[in-house]
């Protein structure tokens, strides 16, 4: 018997070669919609992945030569970034391939769609539609809430609206209710960047 997961992906990819990428965005969140990270974690892994292939495919021009960019710069750095969901139970990754990477929820109705899509890990839906950007610029990582509903937070530590943070290894980044950590993997340890947890800086 084929596993759930599989079927979503296949059926998604069948929607987007015949139908379109923005009717599979809009099934892909419908499905996101029916499921809790309790249910099916293999199901809201491959959904989570394909929203995310979805999104590089409908960045435009400046944002993939920005993606391309960033990805030859983390190869020759020997680093990788990304946010990490860990509740104890269930762990999910999402990678940062960009220098902006939008962090918020699907809205089809309005043609909202994030590069990085919390809608399944936020039943209550405190997560807004564009609620915080995470930024690569100069060789460091940026956070910025994006005037989000219920805001964006750092170990504990509230963002000002539209100023960017500086982003450091371990960091415990909160969306709303959502809690994420940010994770930088080096090929060489000795070239990663340290601040004090209490600390926030901005640019």
């Amino acid at each position: 018997m084929a596993e759930l997961s599989d079927l979503i992906i296949e059926s998604t990819r069948f929607i987007e070669e015949n139908l379109g990428i923005n009717l599979a965005k809009q099934y892909l969140y419908y499905i996101a919609q029916h499921f809790s990270v309790a249910d099916d974690l293999r199901a809201i892994e491959a959904i989570n992945n394909y929203q995310q292939r979805l999104a590089a495919l409908t960045v435009n021009p400046s944002r993939l030569e920005e993606s391309y960019l960033f990805e030859l710069h983390g190869q020759a750095q020997g680093v990788t970034a990304s946010l990490v969901f860990d509740n104890g139970a269930v762990s999910m990754t999402f990678m940062l391939h960009q220098r902006r990477t939008l962090i918020g929820r699907a809205d089809p109705a309005s043609g909202s769609f994030a590069d990085i899509d919390l809608s399944s890990l936020d039943p209550h839906s405190t997560v807004s539609r564009y609620h915080a950007r995470i930024i690569f610029d100069h060789h460091q990582f940026y956070i910025e809430d994006l005037g989000s509903r219920n805001g964006t937070a750092i170990n504990f530590v509230q963002l000002r609206p539209n100023v960017r943070y500086i982003l450091s290894n371990g960091d415990l980044v909160e969306f709303g209710a959502v809690s994420l950590r940010f994770v930088l993997e080096f090929e060489d340890s000795e070239k990663q960047f340290h601040r004090s947890p209490a600390t926030l800086s901005t640019t």
